[in-house]
């Protein structure tokens, strides 16, 4: 997972952090904290193909998309979307949710507002990384 999340993260997200956010960002997304993330009740889910993981969505609890990263070699081709559209309905046939929530980078956020996310503030810097904080309410 870290192999293919790690490459995107640096191109497309931590390019124009400080030092210290790249360092934040990308030490997320080690192996070793990866790991740490499942054991504290992550659920993370895969997209492969004849290449290997080209996708990787991670929940925090049931209502927090934590990681959402797609190589760039298939971005483009509804893999994001498909790995949402997964974990959203593994959630939402454990609990009946109203809301889902994201931090959302600069260059994901178009994408976020297509899948009906929406900004509920404005953007914030935490150890240099910079997330909007976005929400999508679930219909009755």
């Amino acid at each position: 997972m870290s192999a293919a999340m790690t490459p995107v993260a640096e191109q497309q997200i931590a390019a124009d952090f400080p030092r210290q956010g790249r360092d934040v960002l990308l030490g997320g997304m080690t192996p070793e904290a990866l790991a740490a993330n499942m054991l504290c009740g992550y659920r993370y889910y895969l997209a492969e193909n004849a290449d290997g993981i080209v996708g990787v969505i991670g929940m925090r609890g049931y209502s927090h998309l934590y990681h959402l990263f797609v190589t760039r070699s298939v971005q483009g081709n509804g893999v994001g979307r498909l790995l949402w559209l997964h974990a959203r309905d593994a959630s939402l046939a454990e609990l009946q949710l109203r809301q889902f929530t994201v931090f959302s980078s600069a260059v994901a956020e178009g994408f976020y507002r297509q899948l009906g996310f929406y900004r509920t503030g404005n953007p914030k810097i935490k150890n240099g990384v910079t997330a909007i904080p976005m929400r999508l309410d679930v219909p009755d």
